[in-house]
């Protein structure tokens, strides 16, 4: 009997002590209005919440938190992504002014 309640007694024990907080540090990527916008390199890149968009036809900033202070380029491309899917049902990254994101904010934890 003492076997059993030994491990179940750890189990009850490890849920009670909360786990550390994971420390956050969140970028927003800032359409420069030019190029593509599925392309990192056409974003400046701030730890200030932007205030203004550049226009209703235009994607506004994303906002990426990430746990280790680096924004990859595959998180960029899968935020963008996940931005994208919701504006067309090609899923693919567009290049074509036409098909471009509106005015959105995202935010995306990794």
């Amino acid at each position: 009997m003492k076997k059993f309640i030994t491990p179940i007694l750890a189990v009850v024990l490890g849920s009670m002590i909360p786990a550390a907080p994971v420390k956050l540090t969140c970028y927003y990527f800032i359409y420069d209005g030019t190029g593509p916008q599925n392309d990192m390199s056409n974003y400046s890149v701030t730890v200030v919440q932007p205030t203004a968009c550049l226009g209703a036809n235009r994607l506004c900033w994303i906002k990426i938190c990430v746990d280790d202070d680096v924004v990859s380029p595959t998180d960029f491309e899968t935020v963008f992504e996940a931005l994208d899917v919701v504006n067309d049902a090609s899923n693919t990254l567009d290049d074509d002014p036409e098909k471009q994101l509106g005015s959105t904010i995202l935010e995306k934890r990794f």
